[in-house]
């Protein structure tokens, strides 16, 4: 954790083979992270988040097949991919790599992982469409301000805290969101999102807080149903629906129509 620690990674780090975790996360360390990394063959945490890392992130890290927690977030990375030798870390359950300089795609890699239940990829220049993430036990996807396109992906059926795809180039529909089991908070905004907005009733009955504003839909169905008094936000402006919209979309959510 933070300590103010300055300096390097030294190599000799892959000398301590019986390690299963390292916090070094908040500190002052620069450099790059050492290929001999991979050697950490029982490490089950990796966090090196929030520090001064440049360079190249290390193939090696696909060595740690014991791995389930890896933050890198917040570092200084030349512009890097992931890569797909990451599919042997099949044991993942948290992924954060936001702000980390991601570019490319999203490969398949993580639609394998079935204990996987945090998956943070925002802040950084990823494109392309989302490959499915159905067979996951996500919780947590943070896929925000990317230049992400296509579907919103194919999600699993479980409950989900925080859903975020806001500020990407999302085309379709919503239909894919309708495969999960419930969802407290989802922010859309900020896409192409475009034709129906309709969630199933316990979908809607599970939030706490709806952002699907700055898209294109165009239309509500009457048999949507409303979200619960107890919402703490919702946001529906700048889309193109048609009229009518039902009326506590207007009042509380600032649908406009035409």
């Amino acid at each position: 954790g933070t300590n103010d620690l300055r300096g390097t990674l030294p190599a000799s780090i892959g000398n301590l083979e019986r390690l299963q975790e390292i916090d070094l996360s908040g500190n002052s360390i620069g450099g790059s992270i050492p290929s001999t990394i991979g050697k950490l063959k029982a490490l089950r945490s990796l966090d090196l988040s929030v520090n001064h890392l440049h360079g190249t992130v290390p193939v090696e890290i696909s060595m740690l097949t014991e791995l389930q927690t890896l933050r890198l977030s917040a570092n200084l990375f030349a512009d890097w991919k992931i890569p797909a030798g990451w599919k042997s870390l099949t044991k993942l359950k948290k992924v954060f790599l936001d702000s980390s300089s991601l570019v490319g795609t999203i490969p398949d890699i993580f639609g394998a992982m079935t204990q996987l239940s945090v998956l943070a990829l925002y802040n950084n220049q990823l494109e392309g469409p989302v490959p499915s993430l159905v067979n996951t036990n996500l919780s947590v996807l943070e896929l925000n301000s990317n230049k992400l396109s296509g579907d919103i992906p194919t999600l699993p059926n479980t409950t989900f805290s925080y859903m975020f795809f806001n500020n990407n180039s999302f085309t379709g529909g919503l239909a894919n969101i309708n495969n999960i089991a419930s969802v407290k908070v989802i922010n859309l905004a900020f896409n192409n999102l475009h034709g129906e907005f309709w969630l199933r009733d316990d979908i809607m009955g599970s939030l706490t807080s709806l952002n699907i504003a700055y898209n294109n839909l165009t239309s509500v169905p009457e048999s949507l149903a409303p979200m619960r008094k107890s919402i703490i936000m919702c946001s529906a402006s700048n889309n193109a629906f048609k009229c009518p919209v039902p009326d506590w979309l207007e009042k509380r959510c600032k649908a406009t129509c035409a």
